[in-house]
């Protein structure tokens, strides 16, 4: 059970991003607004609907804040009035992807959690900011013990699987919206 606790909340706390459309957008206009992280820096909060569903359905998740710091290091907690709070630390690297959705470029991501427990969760995420205040669309799963498969910016989101190679699909989607605070 621990196992998959952890499993779960490596997925989710960093896991982020609401299913969008995978068609690209040459009028992008997001990206000439952005830091090389494509907007990511600052602080995140994903509430109520913006919850990833296996987040909600597994742990009672009601919101998640996140913050990413322009040294690469990251602070997320997990709150739940069911099972309590959960904080994580870590440092996350950054790379621009190739496609775009949302009027914005898709970047991959590493997360390299310290604690409360080592872990690395892998994933893709796009920071819309031609809407106010400015949403992220982030999706990871945690590729090492127990390992999952993450998306990539190739196969968009909705894309990750779990450690059975089952699509994260319906109430066990990871994907989770947050907004910019």
């Amino acid at each position: 059970m621990k196992r998959i606790l952890n499993f779960v909340l490596a997925v989710g706390i960093t896991a982020w991003v609401a299913a969008c459309s995978s068609s690209t957008d040459s009028g992008n206009t997001n990206n000439t607004q952005q830091d090389a992280t494509g907007g990511l820096v600052g602080t995140w909060i994903s509430s109520t609907a913006d919850v990833a569903p296996l987040l909600k359905t597994l742990l009672a998740t009601d919101s998640i804040l996140a913050t990413f710091k322009t040294d690469g290091s990251y602070t997320v907690t997990s709150y739940s009035a069911k099972n309590g709070n959960f904080p994580f630390t870590g440092t996350y690297t950054v790379a621009k992807g190739t496609k775009d959705t949302l009027g914005a470029t898709i970047y991959t991501i590493d997360i390299r959690q310290a604690t409360p427990t080592v872990a690395r969760s892998q994933g893709i995420y796009v920071v819309q900011t031609s809407v106010s205040p400015a949403r992220m669309l982030y999706e990871v799963v945690q590729t090492e013990t127990p390992a999952g498969t993450p998306p990539t910016v190739a196969s968009g989101f909705g894309s990750s699987k779990g450690t059975t190679g089952a699509v994260l699909t319906g109430v066990f989607s990871n994907i989770q919206v947050y907004r910019k605070r």
